[in-house]
């Protein structure tokens, strides 16, 4: 007899919170994704951030709730060196959802945070099949979520950090022996990795991961939320100057080291002719910005819907992602749905989405050749129209949700006949 597993597959997905960057954003959409083609799906948060949009959903719950829960967490993370070893309360909380639900697949994304332990997902292995989308390397490294330049992951010699205090940070050296169990508990355990860029399946291979099952998937934008719009309408709707040249930030906080908001700083400023150009930003914490008073500046804050994001990509006439560490970013995934021209640094998986025909990519912080790659976009604004029709076919022929949640969809169903 021929069993149909879109119909008996049954998925819980795990993050430390709800809302949030772009884990929190492909957590969303492989929930939703999922319930909307038949899979029976349930998610569990760390914690309640942004939970309260979900009120109703039974399926969704979150570990923590409250001040409180918060508080204790970063007292943990104090207490654990940011590397919690064991949380019995998940353990127990999820074996009880696995058993009571019959739960076929855990799909983890951000397992930092202190609310799973490193010994945790090995335990859960043995009781269900394991999917972990990596969205940084902290699955690799002896503590951070991007090592930059540094390559005591791949030799094992975390223990000589000498950035203990990047996120997340850590506050007494066990380093070593937190990357060894990191190790023991992530390898041979049958956990399925996925990452989102080819860049970071490449760090993978290059790590203790190397010889587990990694997969490439690439994250996904819902092409019916983003599309080409009247940038003229739109400019005189949101009181933006006709005639700017208009660029377009976008970070959740402004003031992630991450992000690299401070190279377009100073990239902005080596521009001539600065009053020609209008800067728009979506995100928390420009405050006294060190943006040139020469710009006309419009803050955004959080935009908490995606009408009013895809307005804001389709306005600007380029979207600028200066990242100094990335892995696959939405962001860049939304702007191009929106049909927006992309200046990307060259950091993470940015470059396998930025190709010549929608956009420019610059040595990551490198602010002098950022100004240039600004300065020779607009040089040519008919190539930078021509560019939107481009920017809008590639999102369509390679980053479509329904891609992406086709693609996970055929990863659960494998893995439940290879379990049957």
């Amino acid at each position: 007899m021929t069993v149909d597993w879109r119909v008996v597959m049954k998925v819980l997905y795990l993050n430390n919170i709800y809302q949030g960057g772009g884990a929190e954003k492909v957590t969303r959409q492989l929930y939703y994704g999922m319930k909307n083609i038949g899979v029976e799906s349930y998610l569990l948060t760390g914690y309640d951030d942004g939970i309260e949009t979900a009120a109703g959903d039974s399926n969704i719950e979150a570990l923590y709730s409250g001040r409180y829960a918060k508080e204790c967490a970063v007292l943990r993370g104090c207490l654990h060196n940011n590397a919690l070893p064991v949380n019995k309360r998940l353990r127990k909380k999820l074996c009880a959802m696995i058993e009571e639900n019959d739960i076929d697949v855990l799909h983890i994304n951000n397992a930092h945070g202190n609310y799973i332990g490193i010994e945790d997902i090995a335990y859960l292995s043995e009781y269900v099949k394991v999917v972990w989308t990596l969205h940084d390397m902290w699955a690799v490294t002896g503590h951070c979520a991007h090592a930059f330049d540094c390559t005591g992951w791949k030799t094992m010699e975390c223990g000589r950090c000498e950035n203990k205090r990047t996120y997340p940070a850590f506050y007494y050296n066990n380093i070593k022996a937190v990357h060894k169990k990191k190790k023991d508990s992530f390898t041979g355990h049958g956990i399925t990795f996925v990452t989102p860029s080819d860049w970071l399946a490449g760090i993978c291979r290059q790590s203790y991961l190397k010889n587990e099952h990694i997969i490439t998937i690439n994250n996904g934008v819902d092409m019916s939320e983003f599309g080409i719009c009247d940038r003229q309408e739109l400019k005189k709707r949101y009181n933006v100057p006709a005639g700017k040249k208009v660029i377009l930030f976008a970070a959740a906080n402004l003031n992630n080291e991450y992000k690299g908001f401070s190279y377009l700083a100073q990239a902005l400023d080596k521009l001539d002719n600065k009053s020609d150009y209008y800067l728009l930003v979506i995100g928390q914490g420009l405050g006294d910005s060190v943006i040139s008073q020469e710009f006309g500046i419009k803050e955004f804050g959080y935009v908490s819907t995606t009408a009013m994001m895809n307005e804001i990509y389709a306005m600007a006439d380029v979207f600028i992602i200066p990242s100094v560490a990335e892995n696959f970013p939405c962001v860049a995934l939304e702007a191009l749905a929106s049909g927006t021209p992309v200046i990307g640094s060259d950091a993470g998986g940015i470059p396998e989405i930025v190709s010549k025909d929608v956009g420019w990519i610059f040595p990551s912080r490198d602010s002098a050749a950022l100004a240039q790659t600004i300065s020779s976009a607009f040089s040519n604004t008919k190539q930078l129209d021509m560019m939107r029709p481009a920017c809008r076919h590639r999102a369509e022929k390679l980053y479509t949700l329904d891609g992406m949640l086709e693609k996970y969809k055929c990863l659960y169903e494998e893995l439940c006949r290879n379990n049957a």
